[in-house]
């Protein structure tokens, strides 16, 4: 139980990192003017105060960033401890055994990357607001998001789960020295 605990909360600080890690990008991206697309500067030229309208705009695009980034980040988080959790209770007889929970550990990660996709339809494509920032930067932020949901979620598990499940894990016996 103290090796669930330990996982559990060392897991909580590689998301939370990931979490502050994507907002920072995020914040980074939607903070300054220059990081209007062109079609947010031109719908605003017209407003009482373009500047301000654009960076309205930047704001709306970073709480809808926000809130897509949270939950998934969230979910990978649920995933590990669910996994941890499984894990725990499991006592494999021989190393194949371990492996068997390969298709465990698989199901939760493909779940995972559908529930970040379809959060971020509804969250950030469905209401456009990645159309207020540059695209090379708004591509940057989906894919540095998605890659620090998958990546908090793997280490989480390899480096956390116990010793006889590490089989479980792809790629976790090469880092824990297995």
């Amino acid at each position: 139980m103290q090796n669930f605990i330990k996982g559990v909360l060392g897991s909580f600080a590689i998301h939370l990192i990931f979490g502050l890690l994507a907002f920072g990008l995020v914040f980074l991206f939607t903070s300054e003017f220059g990081n209007a697309s062109e079609e947010v500067v031109l719908q605003t030229q017209n407003a009482s105060d373009p500047n301000l309208a654009v960076l309205d705009s930047l704001a709306y695009a970073r709480e809808q960033l926000a809130s897509w980034i949270w939950p998934a980040i969230g979910v990978s988080f649920l995933s590990a401890v669910l996994f941890l959790g499984l894990a725990q209770r499991t006592m494999p007889s021989t190393p194949s055994e371990a492996r068997g929970r390969k298709g465990l550990w698989t199901g939760l990660m493909v779940g995972l990357v559908l529930f970040s996709a379809i959060w971020w339809w509804f969250a950030v494509a469905s209401p456009a607001a990645g159309d207020a920032l540059l695209f090379g930067n708004y591509a940057l932020i989906l894919l540095t998001t998605f890659l620090l949901v998958i990546l908090g979620y793997f280490l989480s598990t390899a480096f956390f789960v116990k010793s006889t499940m590490v089989p479980s894990v792809p790629l976790a016996p090469l880092l824990r020295g297995k």
